[in-house]
């Protein structure tokens, strides 16, 4: 119902109107023309305002001038305005009676309507522009106790108060009483006088010169286009709608009472009383435009579209949810729904019920009715996050109730515990603070989801499920004092004041007081039960509260890098003869008066913060201790502090670095206005070593293992992996596993530990290494391509670093896994493998040929597990392709010349990796393996077109011309292991015209034990001699 109400006195336009004579038609004429154009200009002024709340644009202001109104729009953050003026006087002619000054009408900040008569005082009317929100709806009946029964629904909220709003139609404010609406007869529309009223949806500008009935109205929403859904929270990394339910044991209190002394307060669990239910859940959505139009009142507009996990449901089931209630503001609404089964979302992790916002609407093209619009949002997360139970904390910062990750101080859950223990949080407030502390800066609520707690939020977060934090003191008589120390404070709502200041004179008799509080979170969703409690005290202080420092000499420390769960205790052990004389000259005590009034707080560490006080430091390094320990040979107090190896590794990065923390002296109970204590700890390290590094040098490789870089040539560079030798029993075509831990002359560890242990002796001592294939990334070869059609390869290495893998598309297959202990290689044997590996052609085109990154991978251990910096750790082993063709020969033939062209042997000539022939082969074994048998060469045949250049180029020959056949041998291998038979080339000449010399590709395929060699029988025919005879 938020309107704003304009009025402004209209002159000019308005008091031409008992013209009774002119002095010439001609002057008339030249009024009716200046008129028409003034009324010209308020439509060509009213379209352009239209036009631009159409676009989006946001009415900001309209005010009253004195000639007339300024209406202030906003469109992409540039801000227009626009003026509606009264007109000049009419001429010549008597007057009408002047306009009389109107009355302005506005809604105060009270909700309520305002008038100014002649421009004079604002007044209260006492007339609500808007009704109250109805009392909420009375708390479902909670399930019995025992196994939790079906949570109640909420109550249906009762109806909004009366309110009154002004009725363009009678010019007076009607009062809207729920359903029933009556005139109050009470007017806002003075005659002679322009006036504005300006609601959520237009803008109406009354007694409008020159325009039918005196009314303009400025429609100021948009067609609603598309809903965005805004989370406030998420869940796997999804937006979501939280559904909470709320399942706790009540808490029973006894009354607050500053009168008694209630330092045994505490709350006890009533089990019979449990409550379990599910309030109205909430979700907020952008409107686009952001001025869009959405009709708030009727809830029949929208609805959920729910998509279960398992089952798809494409119709919003109003029993499933319910909307109550839709607020709209700053181009956003809240929508508010019941979930009466939210206890039944899916609750799987793998799994998530999602639900979207539906609005519902019908557009009107004059007199004719479009069909209904449906509108719908994307898609969030439907969660049931179940609620069991609640924590009330103190936030380090105030004002961040509600961010995440703030450091924070669970309340005290008793009493005696806020008001004994050293280690409860505190709030300070100087005694003549008369401004107050307002605690929801400072409170906060976690709650307890799958057994972890969770930032809930604050006082408006936790307010939207109806659930709100309330302050009360209670009473606490100090045993050293007569007087009740909660007497000394007030609270109203969040407000806490100090009570006393101003009745006396001196005022500082209530410094040291320390009133107690009492938070309890309270439930409006089942009776204001309670379902939390916690104490905190307030102490009263000095106006300079400010609180003594002590900073200790601290030590300077080197700092070694070693291995977690290795303590460095007494990286500080203060005596107290370190810091007795500091703390005793600033507080001005003895040493026995000290020791009577203060206490170390233990296992809390702080840190300075802005207003020159001290937060708790989250998290804390190590811990310090107050004790005794042998100083000097003799036992002394001290403050010793042990820091973890892994704190130190995280804070100490580099020369100089400093670890500060500051521990607290607590005044004692019984001391009162004394000021905390904080001592500074320091650890400086000149020296950070935490750069271990080794290196694999050539020296420790075995160099006949090793070899230059792609090349058959000794170096250091890179591994070769072989098929066996056939100088070797029972040797085999097939890949040796290279062994990579074996090629070093000693172990790779020891090489590591050797060069790093003088200085890094935990990390030595812990050092391990494995072997793993690279990273894709850092393979020197990211792709390959295949000797058949040349097919590219994209190369991919596992998670893990034991298996590299070749893919084509979306087919993989792996091409060798390596072991990490000791670095066995084996190449696996697939059409892949194979393919890959007799891409290139000779012996020394190393470069090409299969290629793996082989990382060695040093660890050791936490919390640098990866700090040792192993440099020359990759390097590349080559899989050597075993068997190559060097050369093909066939005799020239000549034309006309049948033997030359008949049945021509051919002639293969192979070499393996150790360049070695067929005959010297067979003589490395003793005379006792072939060549072929060992490399199982098992057949050559033709492997697509014979192609000659008998017609100038290189094409497929034409049979027209001449046929040539291959004729595949036997492959049979002689006494002297060479193969004798690898076949025979015939041509046949086709035309008998006389030609020239040309040239013949056969494409052969030769196919052995790993894969297959592709090259070409090559010939040269010549021409026929002048007496050749022909055939």
């Amino acid at each position: 119902m938020k309107r704003k109400y304009f009025s402004a006195l209209l002159m000019g336009a308005l008091t031409i109107a008992s013209v009774s004579t002119f002095t010439s038609c001609k002057d008339y004429d030249d009024d009716i023309s200046s008129l028409q154009k003034q009324i010209d200009d308020l439509s060509k002024i009213v379209k352009e305002i239209q036009s631009q709340i159409n676009a989006g644009a946001i009415l900001d202001d309209v005010q009253s001038t004195n000639d007339g109104l300024t209406i202030k729009l906003t469109k992409n953050g540039k801000q227009e305005t626009y003026n509606i003026t009264n007109g000049k006087d009419g001429a010549k002619g008597d007057n009408g009676a002047a306009g009389q000054d109107g009355t302005v009408w506005k809604i105060g900040e009270n909700g309520n309507w305002w008038s100014s008569e002649k421009g004079g005082e604002w007044k209260d009317t006492g007339m609500p522009s808007r009704g109250e929100k109805g009392a909420a709806g009375a708390a479902g009946t909670p399930g019995a106790a025992g196994t939790p029964g079906t949570p109640g629904a909420a109550g249906t909220p009762g109806r909004d108060g009366k309110y009154y709003e002004p009725n363009a139609s009678t010019g007076t404010f009607w009062v809207v009483d729920g359903e029933t609406k009556t005139d109050t007869g009470i007017s806002y529309v003075s005659a002679n006088t322009l006036t504005a009223i300006w609601t959520e949806d237009a803008l109406t500008l009354n007694n409008v010169s020159g325009v039918e009935g005196g009314k303009v109205v400025i429609n100021l929403t948009s067609k609603l286009l598309s809903l965005v859904f805004s989370p406030k929270a998420y869940w796997e990394g999804i937006e979501t709608i939280p559904v909470y339910s709320f399942d706790y044991n009540p808490i029973e209190l006894e009354k607050a009472d500053v009168t008694k002394n209630q330092i045994g307060d505490l709350g006890t669990e009533n089990s019979g009383k449990h409550v379990s239910i599910v309030p109205d859940a909430v979700a907020s959505y952008y409107l686009n435009p952001s001025n869009a139009s959405v009709d708030t009142k009727d809830l029949s507009h929208f609805s959920f579209l729910i998509n279960t996990a398992d089952i798809l449901n494409t119709r919003a089931s109003s029993n499933d949810i319910k909307v109550t209630k839709v607020d709209k503001e700053d181009g956003m609404i809240k929508v508010h729904f019941g979930m009466a089964n939210g206890n039944a979302l899916t609750e799987t992790n793998n799994k998530v019920d999602v639900a979207a916002l539906r609005y519902k609407y019908t557009i009107k093209e004059d007199a004719n009715e479009v069909k209904d619009t449906l509108v719908t949002s994307d898609f969030a997360a439907l969660k049931h996050f179940k609620i069991t139970s609640f924590t009330i904390n103190k936030v380090a910062t105030e004002g961040a109730v509600d961010k995440q990750d703030v450091a924070c101080q669970t309340l005290a859950t008793t009493a005696r515990d806020a008001v004994n223990d050293v280690h409860a949080p505190v709030l300070t407030i100087p005694y003549n603070d008369e401004k107050g502390i307002h605690l929801d800066k400072w409170m906060d609520v976690h709650y307890k989801l799958n057994n972890q707690y969770s930032l809930w939020g604050g006082q408006t977060t936790i307010n939207e499920q109806n659930f709100k934090l309330k302050y009360e003191l209670i009473g606490y008589i100090s045993p050293n004092y007569d007087t009740n120390e909660s007497d000394h404070a007030t609270i109203e709502g969040d407000l806490f004041k100090v009570k006393g200041y101003k009745d006396d004179a001196t005022g500082r008799q209530i410094i040291g007081r320390t009133p107690l509080v009492r938070v309890t979170l309270v439930d409006g969703n089942s009776g204001d039960a309670i379902a939390s409690v916690g104490y905190i005290k307030v102490e009263i202080t000095d106006i300079n509260a400010t609180p003594e420092t002590v900073e200790s000499d601290g030590i300077k420390k080197d700092y070694t890098v070693g291995c977690t769960g290795n303590a460095l205790d007494g990286v500080q052990a203060i005596t107290w003869d370190e810091v007795e004389s500091k703390v005793l000259a600033k507080i001005d005590m003895s040493k026995s008066e000290f020791e009577a009034n203060y206490t170390f707080v233990d296992n809390i560490q702080y840190t300075p913060n802005a207003q020159n006080g001290f937060d708790v430091l989250t998290p804390s390094v190590g811990t310090v201790v107050s004790t005794t320990d042998a100083v000097g040979g003799h036992q002394t107090n001290v403050l010793k502090w042990t820091v973890t190896e892994n704190e130190a590794y995280q804070l100490l990065k580099k020369d100089g670095d400093v670890i500060t923390v500051w521990v607290k002296f607590a005044p004692k109970a019984t001391a009162r206005a004394l000021k905390d204590i904080y001592v500074k700890l320091s650890w400086t390290a000149p020296k950070v070593h935490n750069t271990p590094t080794a290196t694999i040098k050539d020296s420790d490789k075995k160099a006949a293992a090793w070899h230059k870089a792609n090349a058959n040539t000794a170096g250091f560079d890179q591994l070769h992996i072989q098929v066996g030798n056939a100088t070797q029993n029972g040797a085999t075509c097939e890949f040796d596993n290279l062994v990579v831990a074996s090629t070093f002359n000693s172990k790779l560890v020891d090489i590591v530990k050797k060069q790093i242990e003088n200085q890094y002796a935990a990390l030595a001592g812990a050092a391990s290494v494995t072997y793993k294939f690279a990273p894709t990334a850092d393979q020197s070869h990211k792709t390959f391509y295949g000797a058949k059609s040349n097919t590219k390869y994209d190369i991919s290495v596992s998670t893990d670093g034991t298996t590299i893998s070749a893919s084509v598309g979306t087919v993989s297959h792996n091409l060798a896994t390596i072991t990490a202990a000791d670095g066995t290689i084996n190449i696996e044997k697939n059409e892949y493998t194979k393919d890959i590996l007799n891409k290139y052609g000779s012996v020394s085109e190393l470069a090409d040929a299969l290629t793996f990154t082989v990382l060695a991978d040093v660890k050791t251990c936490d919390p640098a597990s990866d700090l040792i910096n192993l440099t020359n750790k990759t390097f590349d082993v080559k899989v050597i392709k075993p068997l190559f063709v060097k050369s093909v020969s066939v005799a020239a033939m000549t034309l006309n010349n049948y033997q030359s062209m008949t049945n021509v042997p051919v002639k293969f000539e192979f070499v393996d990796f150790n360049n070695y022939t067929q005959a010297q082969f067979y003589a490395n074994s003793n005379s006792k393996v072939a060549f072929k048998d060992f490399y199982k060469i098992a057949s050559i045949k033709k492997e697509g077109d014979i192609t000659t250049n008998y017609s100038g180029a290189w094409k497929k020959i034409d049979v027209k011309d001449i046929k040539v056949t291959y004729n595949e041998g036997t492959l049979a291998v002689g006494s002297n292991g060479v193969v004798t038979d690898f076949g025979t080339v015939s041509l046949e000449q086709i035309n008998q015209s006389r030609a020239n010399g040309f040239d013949v590709k056969i494409p052969v395929a030769i196919t052995y034990n790993w894969g297959t060699l592709y090259t070409d029988i090559q010939f040269h025919v010549n021409p026929a001699s002048a007496a050749a005879k022909k055939h």
